[in-house]
């Protein structure tokens, strides 16, 4: 076996899953948004950049996936991207460099050795316009300050995906010690109502307030649990921030590609799907709340994707089915323009066209 020049870490069931979303989504991301502009990608909490699966197989960090989807993007199309690999701890910087040269990736980095806070707003203080930004921020704790996320997300055209260690935070909520701590990753005390409740009630109460937060500065915020590989229970969550809906929908599309249509990661029972479960009666139950939220209403279909995208589980391709089910049926669709550019009528749906429920 070829001993290789770089140190790795425990490739554990939740951190492929998350990279595999991950990967997905940033070679979309950089397609789209990288197109008409210039990027930057912020890597928070760099780690060491590689793994190894208990077969001994490798396996490559976030800022390797990315320098790697770039290298593949661009040797059709062009894209300019910046990858910034923010740790407090100089030896993973160093692993993550010698990665880099192993795998003779021709993107350099550049490494930041800092506590990510004050790095992410030196950037912030320093350069003027930057260019639209994607941040993963994935710490091991959680001294995150919300006022550093809604500094980032000022910038032109930038998401954040933000991994929220619920386990630790759920954990320590209740410590006078990390009081100030929580505040500062709330950005307020509403968390404080959390701690005289338990099990699904204070699960839901402290994602709902941390999110309630963020929605006042970031347009579309949903969240994804992860569980733990062997037990049925929560160990942490991605938030996901971003100012298009669209983000939002292929976001959620990586997600559901990678765990069985789905919109969370249930570890070791990913692959059993209940009785309730799978595409019709996701598009059944998409259909019911259309009727309901909708009755007597007529919207675009891009406002009802935009209303529904991050406040719902459903994904976009089931809304858009469950409304095509729905034609002639209770709901009109008035399509704009009415015809294809080859004069045949149009059978599809798109942004503009009107969608009127009886």
């Amino acid at each position: 076996m070829e001993k290789i020049p770089f140190e790795t870490w425990e490739y554990k069931d939740q951190t492929k899953m998350k990279h595999q979303v991950f990967n997905d989504y940033i070679d979309k991301w950089i397609k789209i948004v990288g197109k008409y502009h210039k990027l930057n990608y912020i890597d928070g909490f760099g780690g060491i950049g590689a793994y190894k699966d208990k077969n001994g197989k490798i396996f490559f960090g976030s800022p390797v996936l990315v320098a790697e989807a770039i290298e593949k993007i661009t040797s059709k199309l062009r894209r300019n991207v910046q990858i910034v690999v923010i740790d407090e701890k100089k030896e993973n910087l160093d692993n993550i460099e010698k990665i880099f040269q192993h795998k003779n990736i021709s993107i350099k980095p550049l490494l930041i050795n800092e506590d990510f806070d004050k790095a992410i707003n030196d950037i912030l203080d320093n350069v003027s316009n930057l260019a639209p930004t994607f941040v993963f921020v994935d710490p091991f704790g959680f001294k995150i300050r919300m006022e550093t996320l809604e500094r980032i997300m000022k910038i032109n055209q930038s998401e954040i995906l933000l991994n929220f260690m619920f386990t630790r935070v759920n954990q320590f909520l209740s410590s006078s010690k990390i009081e100030k701590t929580c505040n500062e990753l709330f950005g307020c005390d509403d968390w404080k109502k959390c701690t005289a409740l338990n099990g699904h009630e204070r699960e839901a109460c402290i994602l709902e307030a941390l999110r309630d937060r963020i929605k006042k500065f970031s347009k579309y915020v949903y969240y994804y649990k992860f569980e733990f590989a062997d037990k049925k229970k929560s160990f942490y969550y991605l938030f996901h921030l971003a100012d298009h809906y669209l983000g939002c929908s292929i976001m959620k599309s990586s997600f559901a590609k990678f765990n069985f249509g789905r919109v969370e990661y249930r570890g070791g029972r990913s692959a059993q799907l209940g009785i309730f479960e799978g595409e019709e009666n996701a598009i059944c139950d998409a259909t019911k709340h259309l009727k309901k939220a909708y009755s007597g209403q007529q919207k675009t279909y891009q406002q009802i994707v935009e209303e529904q995208i991050d406040n719902t589980s459903f994904l976009e391709k089931e809304l858009k089915t469950a409304i095509k089910g729905m034609e002639g049926k209770g709901v009109t669709i008035s399509r704009i323009p009415q015809k294809t550019k080859t004069g045949k009528n149009r059978t599809g749906i798109q942004n503009n066209d009107i969608i009127i429920f009886s």
